[in-house]
């Protein structure tokens, strides 16, 4: 009798605990949190299975999953405008008027620090990117070559956290801070736009990849009262894809205003194109967009997963009752 009470007590924590952990693990709460890391000699951000490559050291990333060495993607901030708004809808697009460019990715030196915190139990990562940007005025030549302060602070947590209106995926999500100042306006009633580019790679065969336009679409997402512009980027046959988040709220000298649209740029190249559009500002606009890895697999994994753990979890519990009585039946018999 003894020896039965023992077992029934062993048994039952034995499906206790495997009951907690398969409970954790089907619901996401059970991580293995990785650090991010600085790779100075790659001008890499590594985090987990991605990477996040500065180019030249210019605002321009190649994110790639590690494991996946078969797909990766380019995103460009490739150049901001300032144009006169012809068809008066608020928004940048091919028919407006541009009246000046800043070159984003250029020959041009971008200074570079990094550093890393810890704050509670989260770790943070924060890579700047600082230039003075040359802003060409268009249709005047020989007009004297202007300049705007261009600062990007790219931020990557180890694990889950809450900023503004974000919800930040750790590990697997890159914040940006876009920060520009003293932008030399050439037209009174000019508006500004940051243009985004994004390109797809394939391998073809080892060590050669093909360019290709990924697909891309749009949606929208409320937030703590704050509309999230959400871009969609995937590869056709891709596991994974880039997300990119776009909160509508933007600070404008010091004070909070709203963006006046993300809009796609149809355009005939292999990749695809996106603009934001900002209010007019006298000295500096800060805005915080992110760019986020999601997992097809993973997604549809987390859905069944969930479901099947609960199914899973009501049987071990039967399972386990079941058990126990019918070892208080032996033990009366005896």
């Amino acid at each position: 009798m003894f020896l039965v009470l023992i077992v029934a007590k062993s048994l039952a924590r034995l499906l206790s605990a495997m009951l907690i952990m398969f409970i954790l693990l089907c619901t996401g709460q059970f991580k293995v949190y990785s650090q991010p890391s600085w790779i100075p000699n790659e001008s890499s951000i590594v985090s987990g299975d991605i990477r996040f490559k500065f180019k030249d050291t210019h605002p321009e990333y190649l994110i790639e999953n590690i494991k996946a060495e078969d797909i990766y993607y380019i995103i460009r901030f490739s150049r901001i405008v300032e144009f006169i708004d012809k068809n008066d809808n608020n928004v940048y697009d091919s028919s407006d008027i541009i009246t000046a460019i800043g070159v984003l990715c250029e020959k041009v030196v971008w200074d570079i620090t990094y550093d890393e915190r810890r704050i509670d139990d989260v770790t943070e990562l924060m890579v700047n990117l600082s230039a003075r940007i040359r802003v060409i005025k268009i249709g005047m030549q020989g007009y004297p070559i202007s300049y705007a302060r261009v600062t990007l602070v790219h931020r990557i947590f180890d694990r889950d956290i809450m900023i503004n209106a974000y919800e930040i995926k750790g590990q697997y999500e890159l914040k940006i801070d876009i920060i520009i100042e003293d932008w030399p306006w050439h037209k009174k009633q000019s508006k500004i736009a940051l243009l985004i580019s994004i390109e797809g790679y394939k391998q073809i065969e080892k060590g050669r990849y093909k360019k290709h336009k990924p697909k891309m679409h749009f949606s929208k997402e409320e937030i703590r009262h704050n509309v999230i512009n959400k871009i969609y980027i995937i590869s056709p046959d891709a596991k994974y894809g880039v997300e990119f988040r776009i909160a509508n709220k933007v600070r404008i000298d010091g004070n909070e205003s709203i963006i006046h649209g993300v809009k796609e740029l149809r355009n005939e190249s292999i990749e695809e194109q996106f603009a934001i559009t900002y209010p007019r500002f006298d000295r500096i606009l800060y805005h915080d967009p992110s760019i986020r890895i999601f997992f097809e697999e993973e997604e549809k994994i987390g859905v069944y997963g969930i479901t099947a753990g609960i199914v899973i979890s009501i049987m071990m519990i039967a399972l386990a009752a079941v058990t126990i009585l019918k070892i208080r039946r032996l033990m009366r018999k005896m």
